[in-house]
């Protein structure tokens, strides 16, 4: 059987229902206290989608399918904040690993 391919899109606002519902999960809330109201997720996350915040979103994809989030900053941009965060979207992937392949 060949396992879905992990890949990453950009996030579009589009996406903001889905990282909304990801954001209100138990197990995303408990690491990761955000509003997940849609004027918060456009008010944090529009800035990125519009090329004005330089933060860098993905959906992550199994197959086609939307897995998760990851975001990654550069330190020269925020260098008191700098780092990766990545969320999975459905608990019931949180654990399981998957490839990332590369081409």
């Amino acid at each position: 059987m060949v396992e879905p391919e992990i890949r990453f899109r950009t996030l579009t606002r589009d996406d903001f229902p889905t990282l909304a519902r990801w954001l209100a999960r138990p197990h995303v809330a408990r690491w990761w206290n955000h509003d997940h109201s849609a004027e918060a997720v456009e008010r944090d996350f529009g800035p990125a989608v519009d090329g004005t915040d330089p933060t860098e979103m993905y959906v992550v994809l199994l197959g086609d399918r939307p897995i998760g989030f990851i975001q990654y900053s550069r330190f020269a941009d925020f260098p008191d904040v700098s780092g990766g965060d990545r969320r999975v979207g459905r608990g019931a992937r949180r654990s399981r690993h998957h490839r990332l392949l590369h081409r």
